[in-house]
Order: C-alpha cells, then sequence, then structure tokens
C-alpha cells in the first residue's frame, strides 16, 4: 500500500534527499519507506515488467468478471479475449513500462 504524504523531514531511501512535498509513503507489514515520486514511477514500472505475465493475468482476469457474458462455472472462451482489446493494451502497457525505465 502506499500513501500520497510524507512526515516532516522524511528522506527518500533512494536518493537520501529531503521529500518537501513530492514523496510517497510505502507501507509493508514490517516496514515504511519513504520515496520521490519519480522514483516511486520507476519501481511501479520496473516490477510491471518484472511480473508482467502475473500482472496482467490480474488485470484480465478483473476485466473478465465485470463481463456480461461471464459466467463464473464455466471456462472463459479464448474469442472473447482475442476480440477485445487486450490484444493492444498489453503491448502498450509493456511499451510504456520500457519507456518509462529508458528515460
Amino acid at each position: 500500500m502506499h500513501v500520497v504524504c510524507e512526515k516532516v523531514f522524511s528522506r527518500c531511501c533512494v536518493t537520501g534527499v529531503l521529500l518537501e512535498g513530492a514523496g510517497v509513503q510505502l507501507i509493508g507489514e514490517e516496514f515504511h519507506v519513504c520515496v520521490h515520486t519519480e522514483i516511486m514511477h520507476k519501481w511501479f514500472h520496473y516490477f510491471r515488467l518484472r511480473h508482467f505475465p502475473k500482472y496482467m493475468c490480474g488485470i484480465v482476469r478483473e476485466w473478465i468478471k465485470r463481463q456480461p457474458w461471464y459466467v463464473h462455472t464455466h471456462n472463459v472462451d479464448i474469442s472473447h479475449l482475442t476480440g477485445s482489446h487486450w490484444v493492444h493494451t498489453y503491448k502498450r502497457m509493456y511499451t510504456e513500462s520500457l519507456v518509462a525505465l529508458r528515460e
């Protein structure tokens, strides 16, 4: 979980620079970490690429559940996915993350 605020006088755990209103606090079970928002952006894209198949499966699964043709007890017909926006969306998301990490 992340919170878009930071403690007074917090420093980015990556750069060591004071956050001064441009940070995010990441809250884990056993830790709290503060980072600049631009670092958070890079981390997001890194982990999206690192876990891309799992990430996309989760997003597609949630999308399928919201479709009117989805029936929980039946297998999903793959033609519903190939005819949807997912063919182009996964390529766009992958490319966005590559570009973000090159900047």
